[in-house]
């Protein structure tokens, strides 16, 4: 305890390499003071909270007002020493020590300004902390740096979130805002996949939202998200795919396919290219490098590696659309037995990431069938649920299924995209058809 009877906390030195740790102890008594005074005025400020006080002894003040007032109980020196218990006040100073607080005390303070000063002090004081245990952890190597990098840019993320609810007046107002911006076409609410059914059925992929796409093998779901892709690098929206099963290398070989109208075919057995389909093809490459494009073939990422690294995507580079490819192939540590609960909680971290930067996040997903279904059986919502709780995450779920020819073992090139979920109750199916030259859908 120091000389003026306040407490500082055990954890916390005074100061740090001869650098003060951030606080302001007389707002802080000031603000205590007000509140002792004019009781009513707790009812005007937001986002005041224990953890904003820098002296343990405020801390301890300020739960004791908090609980009187939740009582209706009357407010005064007296009845807060009562119920802080003799033991406390006397090691924190006595009754002097809490007739301090009166001090100074005026009507009518700003108090929402002192609060604002102390949340910024208490936000220095977490990001010293905070870099002070990624210090630690670098140092012991605990962790890899996504991880660590994931780990701060959450923490810092919530040191920054605001903590006081927006009335409704201000809600209705920024949202008034927002739908006159998007029927002015200022900004977008969604944003295009590519396939003519899809976008005239709900409009494409609506913006902080996760859409999952799901199907059986070789129901072509890697091409419906590469056709998302190229049709918003086209328009200039930035993307960023996370390509988990193939090589950048070959995402690219299939967009030089459409963008170069060369059959993926040919890409794929180069030496029966043509001259011309060749330098079609260096057109087509000189064209999709100037795409605002990113694709992270880094391998098996977990699901916190993925968020990490599309927040930075988001900030550097403005990232509308982040495809990820695919949910399974993702890298899960732990148990094995534990899957299902890591892949539930995989599709709640993306379904965070599109909500809270604002893009489109497209899930690949495989499916898992019960027994007794015959192949040919339009997949439901129910084989999406084996893969874990994807269906409760995502605003909408994409189905594609297109029948197995008997004859030649391959997915016919006609099938149907069936909309399982919906965020407005939309549901139903739409026919496509699968261009195999091209690798995309019509």
């Amino acid at each position: 305890m120091s000389a003026n009877g306040y407490m500082l906390p055990s954890s916390v030195p005074a100061k740090s390499d001869e650098l003060i740790i951030p606080c302001d102890i007389n707002i802080e008594r000031l603000l205590l003071g007000a509140l002792i005074c004019y009781p009513d005025s707790w009812f005007s400020i937001d986002g005041l909270r224990p953890e904003l006080f820098f002296l343990t002894a405020h801390r301890e003040v300020y739960q004791a007002i908090k609980s009187l007032l939740s009582k209706n109980r009357e407010i005064d020196i007296h009845v807060i020493a009562n119920f802080m218990g003799t033991k406390s006040v006397d090691f924190f100073g006595g009754m002097s020590w809490l007739l301090g607080f009166l001090d100074g005390v005026m009507p009518n303070s700003p108090l929402d300004e002192w609060v604002g000063i102390l949340r910024e002090k208490w936000q220095y004081r977490g990001l010293i902390d905070l870099s002070g245990k990624i210090s630690r952890r670098a140092y012991l190597g605990d962790g890899s740096p996504i991880d660590m990098c994931s780990d701060g840019s959450n923490a810092i993320l919530s040191l920054t979130a605001g903590d006081r609810n927006p009335s409704i007046e201000e809600q209705s107002l920024a949202e008034f805002e927002l739908l006159q911006r998007q029927i002015k076409g200022e900004q977008l609410s969604f944003l295009p996949s590519g396939i003519f059914g899809l976008d005239m059925a709900v409009e494409g992929y609506a913006i902080g939202e996760m859409t999952v796409m799901a199907g059986r093998p070789m129901q072509g779901k890697s091409c419906a998200l590469d056709q998302a892709i190229m049709v918003n690098c086209r328009r200039g929206n930035p993307c960023h795919l996370f390509s988990i099963e193939m090589r950048a290398g070959q995402v690219l070989r299939r967009i030089w396919s459409d963008q170069a109208q060369v059959p993926f075919h040919k890409i794929r057995h180069p030496q029966r290219l043509s001259p011309e389909e060749q330098k079609a093809i260096s057109q087509a490459m000189i064209r999709v490098s100037e795409w605002p494009l990113v694709i992270d073939d880094a391998g098996a990422l977990t699901a916190e590696e993925i968020v990490a690294k599309a927040r930075a995507s988001k900030r550097r580079k403005g990232t509308m659309f982040v495809g990820i490819d695919y949910l399974q192939k993702l890298r899960f540590p732990g148990k094995s037995e534990l899957r299902f609960q890591s892949i539930t909680d995989a599709t709640v971290a993306f379904a965070r990431l599109a909500k809270e930067e604002q893009v489109v996040v497209l899930l690949i997903s495989s499916l898992t069938e019960k027994n007794g279904k015959q192949r040919n059986d339009p997949p439901t919502l129910q084989d999406l649920r084996g893969s874990g709780d994807i269906q409760y995450e995502a605003s909408m779920a994409l189905l594609i299924h297109r029948e197995i020819d008997d004859s030649t073992e391959q997915p016919c090139d006609v099938g149907q995209m069936i909309i399982a979920k919906g965020r407005s109750d939309q549901s139903g199916s739409f026919p496509v058809r699968f261009n195999r030259n091209y690798l995309t859908f019509e």
